[in-house]
């Protein structure tokens, strides 16, 4: 059980791994939070967009919070077993 949180906790990490690469990004986006491709790293087809859906970033927050909420369970069941 304990090691269920760290898993997602190391996805994350992985994840932040894929900024810097510039891979793994979603569709095209007007969006604020859009992500900034360079052309070299752009699909084929998708030439003319500049920014993207950041889901490496999506992902990474869902699994702070996923690893958030089975500590916070583990926290919980182990204070009422005491």
């Amino acid at each position: 059980d304990a090691a269920a949180p760290t898993i997602l906790i190391a996805q994350a990490l992985g994840r932040f791994g894929n900024y810097f690469n510039q891979e793994l990004f979603g569709a095209p986006t007007g969006l604020p939070w859009g992500l900034l491709i360079d052309p070299a790293h752009r699909p084929a087809g998708y030439q003319q967009f500049a920014t993207f859906h950041p889901t490496f970033l999506y992902e990474m927050i869902w699994n702070l919070l996923i690893a958030g909420l089975l500590f916070g369970n583990l926290l919980i069941s182990s204070r009422k077993n005491l």
